[in-house]
């Protein structure tokens, strides 16, 4: 009856051992997906100031450059008296008395600056080209300004920090005159391009002076317009 007893009591104690151990866990599961979508931000002469576009990188301040300068939208060379000799004027901040080159030093505070901006927020990457064109001869109707030359003095070109400078580039110090035809209609200058992965986020041009010269005895009392085109594309 004793060795019942024991061995009764030995099967239970294993029977509470087994009930102890855990029982396994179940698991479910769900994923999420992460979603953001670019598109094309375009490709834009010019841009309107945009305080979250970073500023182009001056890499050697030069006062005679300013890379926040916008394109003009008047070229005014102001008012001066019927003259016989050539003469060659400066576009001016304000309107007032014409300025010949000869006194640019003396009236540097008075003269009209520009400069050409691309911002490239295409994400293409496949470059683009500046080109600028002066349509007509400055004429006032019927009465046309024969063989003025209108021209600009190129500033330096720079980019953000981020950039990739285009591989042609109008340099530095070049004046820069707008062909006309014997039609007096003008063609078309180009003065950068950017190859394929150049000219990423915003670029700009200097334009340092924008000058006009006149031959004597062939103007009249008068005022003599012209128009120009700037353009930015990314066709060849």
């Amino acid at each position: 009856m004793k060795k019942f007893v024991l061995v009764t009591i030995s099967t239970l104690v294993l029977s509470s051992l087994v009930l102890a151990q855990p029982a396994k866990a179940a698991t479910s599961s769900k994923t999420t997906d992460g979603k953001i979508e670019y598109v094309d931000g375009g490709l834009i002469i010019d841009p309107d100031p945009d305080p979250e576009i970073p500023p182009v990188v001056d890499p050697d301040p030069d006062p005679e450059d300013n890379f926040e300068a916008r394109l003009p939208e008047m070229l005014d060379f102001g008012k001066t008296k019927v003259h016989s000799g050539d003469k060659t004027f400066l576009a001016l901040i304000n309107n007032g008395d014409a300025i010949e080159l000869k006194d640019r030093e003396a009236n540097k505070d008075k003269l009209k600056k520009g400069a050409v901006a691309v911002l490239d927020n295409t994400g293409e990457q496949k470059g683009w080209e500046v080109k600028v064109k002066q349509n007509t001869q400055f004429a006032a109707g019927a009465d046309v300004l024969e063989g003025a030359v209108l021209s600009f003095t190129a500033g330096r070109t720079a980019t953000q920090a981020t950039g990739t400078l285009p591989s042609t580039i109008t340099p530095e110090g070049t004046n820069v005159a707008f062909p006309l035809g014997t039609d007096g209609t003008g063609t078309e200058l180009s003065l950068m391009k950017a190859e394929e992965g150049e000219g990423v986020g915003l670029t700009s041009f200097a334009i340092r002076d924008f000058q006009l010269t006149v031959p004597g005895s062939v103007m009249k009392v008068n005022t003599y317009t012209t128009t120009l085109d700037w353009t930015v594309s990314n066709t060849p």
